[in-house]
């Protein structure tokens, strides 16, 4: 993986926080299908996730991003 881009964990939260304030559903199942979606599609598209999460821990990071607005932050 020596030429692939990285990608934290954290950072795919975030996108999927915005993600479900979409689709306005905030449940396990749908945080946990479009993380699955997201790590799918990047791995496709070259890049390396550098951590990954139970589904368990990942919607508990996911559901915090949502309820302190810490999706937005784009550092």
């Amino acid at each position: 993986m020596s030429g692939s881009k990285r990608v934290s964990m954290g950072e795919i939260q975030k996108a999927v926080a915005r993600e479900c304030l979409i689709y306005n559903d905030t449940s396990k199942k749908r945080i946990t299908k479009i993380t699955r979606a997201y790590i799918n599609q990047l791995k496709k598209d070259g890049f390396y996730v550098l951590r990954t999460r139970t589904e368990k821990s990942n919607a508990v990071r996911v559901y915090y991003h949502i309820r302190n607005g810490t999706f937005n932050n784009t550092n």
